[in-house]
């Protein structure tokens, strides 16, 4: 701190308060170099030249929207070639098989539905991890994985599977030695084992959830029923059909993107008179990080809300196209 600006600190320190606060207030006041208070937002308001607000519409255009994806995380199974079982979380699976402590052959059976005809939605692929471990047909048919094309990370192959699905019901079916070495189940199962040498041990084979992906939208038959703080519960009767052309303000999980981790891009029309003055672009609801464009040029990116953004400086007079990008973490 510079000694100008230091004597106007303590000049400030040394200063009066007149007002009287209980115990657990907190004020803020904001000062130049010169000593001078700053004004408030709400001074900066009551002074600010009328604004024209744009709201957010109600119904949303996509434009731009990464690949959909159907997660598939449970299965029909058999061990050793005996009676097929009923559905079950591969994950549970998994730490069944683990159980056992003994190696054996397993078959899953995840199953899928179509709503629609799959060319009006393009390509189709599967993804999936430690697919060289794995025998893997669609509807009957064989999989080859040529090492090369992948989705969100390096270790998730994808596969076209276009040729192979039909309207209704279809299968990935998947066969595999299932293996552990004695090292993984000392470390599991041993008492005298620390967490830590756990967390860095790597399974000889191990069951996962795999991955239908693609432009589409996924629905939930029966729908969705809310709980506390915002969570949603769905029966596991999900179906792919064709992504929806608009969608609603808020939420885009019950329309169409349950499993969506990526970036959405969602545009309007916004009408400016050409005396409009100030043009604000007003979110009234909470939101994740959204970044925002105003006739394709970037203005800036928004972490909470509500929020106002002037933006004067990037709208014409007549039609604008104002374009919301989202981003949804990985689930």
């Amino acid at each position: 701190m510079q000694a100008a600006d230091q004597k106007n600190w303590l000049k400030w320190l040394n200063r009066t308060v007149t007002d009287s606060f209980t115990p657990d207030d907190t004020v803020i006041a904001l000062y130049d170099s010169k000593g001078r208070q700053l004004p408030t937002d709400a001074q900066l308001q009551q002074t600010a030249v009328p604004a024209t607000i744009i709201q957010i519409p109600e119904l949303l255009q996509p434009e731009q929207i990464t690949e959909n994806a159907l997660t598939l995380d449970s299965c029909t199974y058999r061990i050793d070639g005996g009676d097929w079982q009923p559905k079950k979380a591969v994950i549970r699976l998994f730490q069944e098989l683990l159980q056992q402590k003994k190696p054996c052959e397993v078959e899953l059976q995840y199953p899928f539905i179509i709503e629609c005809e799959p060319q009006l939605m393009g390509k189709l692929f599967l993804a999936a991890e430690t697919v060289n471990q794995f025998e893997v047909c669609v509807n009957g048919h064989p999989i080859r994985w040529d090492g090369k094309s992948t989705w969100m990370d390096q270790a998730f192959q994808k596969c076209d599977i276009t040729p192979f699905v039909c309207k209704g019901q279809n299968t990935v079916f998947i066969r595999a030695h299932f293996y552990q070495r004695e090292l993984v189940y000392q470390a599991l199962f041993s008492s005298d084992v620390l967490s830590t040498a756990k967390n860095m041990m790597t399974f000889d084979t191990e069951l996962k959830s795999i991955y239908i992906v693609g432009n589409f939208g996924v629905f939930s038959r029966g729908g969705f029923v809310s709980g506390a703080r915002n969570a949603l519960t769905a029966a596991d009767d999900f179906f792919i059909d064709r992504a929806p052309t608009v969608l609603h303000r808020g939420s885009i999980t019950q329309q169409g993107y349950t499993f969506f981790a990526g970036r959405a891009k969602l545009g309007f029309d916004a009408l400016i008179a050409e005396n409009a003055g100030r043009v604000v672009l007003h979110f009234t609801k909470r939101a994740a990080a959204c970044r925002i464009w105003v006739n394709s040029k970037p203005v800036r990116c928004v972490l909470w809300a509500p929020c106002d953004i002037d933006i004067t400086d990037y709208v014409t007079p007549g039609q604008n196209r104002i374009t919301l990008g989202r981003y949804r973490l990985y689930r």
